[in-house]
């Protein structure tokens, strides 16, 4: 094996144990909902693979291990062939579109899931001050099947984080630590 390929390896190898650990962090503080968020990283060496958990899986069973490699057709490279197709779509909207985020975090963490109740946001703080021009908005539409709604995510997603009338928000990230 070449250094080259040796390196590559450990990268491979170190986005996914960091991206194991989001998992965890994330059921840590209960941001889990139960199977319905999504936390996905790019595989170092490719455009268009990335690693994403096997559908079905509780946060607190994902470890680097049972990671599963995806390519642009939701088509596992790696790992059994449970893909969560919500969150491929989703997922693959972003990676396939904005090649500079390696990490992308879905959540529904409660604060999220009670501001989408509003109709409009009744007021502003300091502390929101700092995503002003930084949040998109795409329109739910409906449980995330349909491969032809990866073209409007992606339109909606030019920035650091984005939102919906669902219970769903997601940023987007060079590392794992900016995601989290």
């Amino acid at each position: 094996m070449s250094k080259t390929t040796s390196n590559l390896k450990q990268l491979q190898e170190k986005v996914r144990i960091d991206l194991a650990a989001m998992f965890r962090l994330t059921a840590m503080h209960g941001w889990d909902d139960t199977i319905w968020n999504h936390i996905t990283a790019r595989v170092p060496g490719s455009d268009h693979h990335f690693y994403m958990h096997r559908f079905g899986l509780a946060y607190e069973e994902v470890c680097a291990s049972n990671l599963i490699k995806v390519d642009e057709h939701g088509n596992v490279l790696e790992g059994p062939e449970d893909v969560n197709t919500a969150g491929f779509i989703i997922h693959s909207a972003i990676h396939l579109n904005h090649p500079n985020n390696k990490f992308v975090f879905h959540a529904h963490p409660p604060s999220a899931i009670a501001a989408t109740v509003f109709e409009e946001i009744p007021y502003l703080i300091q502390d929101s001050s700092m995503l002003y021009g930084k949040v998109e908005y795409h329109d739910w539409e409906g449980l995330s099947v349909d491969p032809d709604e990866r073209h409007r995510i992606a339109k909606n997603m030019g920035c650091l984080l984005y939102t919906s009338p669902s219970p769903r928000d997601a940023t987007l990230s060079r590392m794992p630590a900016s995601a989290w």
